[in-house]
């Protein structure tokens, strides 16, 4: 089982308006910004967790991000949506079209490459796949 990463994305519906990391010294608000967190109080209704891994683009992945990605070394590339398990207590992607849960570990076996997942959208600025898939 993979330890839990303590970053954090914070957003106003579908505007992202800063991130949050959990240290030893408590927890540290970053923004656009310098100062951003200093100067007026931020609003944010939801929180979205790290998962802890990089796209190819050195991007940090979160929950509810929408990644396209490649299975194998097929050249079709698919598009799903980061989603946590609460059966397994594990993140992996839904497939947009298939509808397939796939972890990205078992165990400690990491099941992709980092260089065939990219982020391409959010799935918070898609409303037809939020009521599609009743997030």
């Amino acid at each position: 089982m993979r330890s839990k990463v303590n970053k954090y994305r914070l957003r106003d519906e579908y505007t992202i308006v800063g991130y949050a990391e959990q240290t030893s010294q408590g927890m540290v608000f970053t923004g656009k910004y310098p100062k951003f967190w200093l100067k007026t109080q931020q609003k944010f209704t939801y929180i979205d967790e790290a998962i802890g891994i990089l796209d190819r683009l050195n991007r940090m992945i979160y929950e509810y991000d929408i990644v396209s990605y490649k299975i194998n070394h097929r050249e079709m590339r698919r598009e799903g949506i980061v989603l946590w398990s609460e059966e397994k207590e594990a993140f992996g992607i839904y497939d947009i079209n298939s509808k397939h849960f796939t972890f990205f570990f078992i165990d400690d076996l990491f099941l992709f490459e980092k260089d065939k997942l990219e982020i391409v959208s959010h799935v918070f600025n898609r409303p037809e796949l939020m009521e599609r898939f009743k997030l």
